[in-house]
């Protein structure tokens, strides 16, 4: 990913300040889990669904916090007709 324009700014906000190796955390697996299953169910991709809680709502509901780790720090990116990881980290970061 080094020719994408951004990737020296992103490369050095990545490693200030350190960041630590990611955990697995059950209760935000399975948030996931239930919105991925609603996007299989309606064969599209969205961020939230008619009748659906937000991103926030929906982890805190599954009670994720992890270390007191602010939940507000959520986010999460959507992407379709993309061939590869690469295809659309590129395109996140244009």
């Amino acid at each position: 990913m080094s020719h994408v324009w951004c990737f020296e700014q992103i490369e050095t906000s990545v490693k200030v300040p350190e960041r630590y190796a990611l955990t697995p955390v059950g209760a935000l697996s399975l948030a996931a889990k239930d919105h991925n299953d609603k996007q299989t169910v309606a064969d599209t991709v969205s961020p939230q669904f008619l009748g659906e809680a937000d991103l926030i709502t929906r982890i805190s509901a599954k009670h994720f916090n992890y270390e007191g780790y602010p939940v507000s720090y959520a986010a999460e990116n959507l992407s379709s007709g993309l061939n590869s990881a690469f295809d659309i980290v590129s395109a996140w970061m244009w």
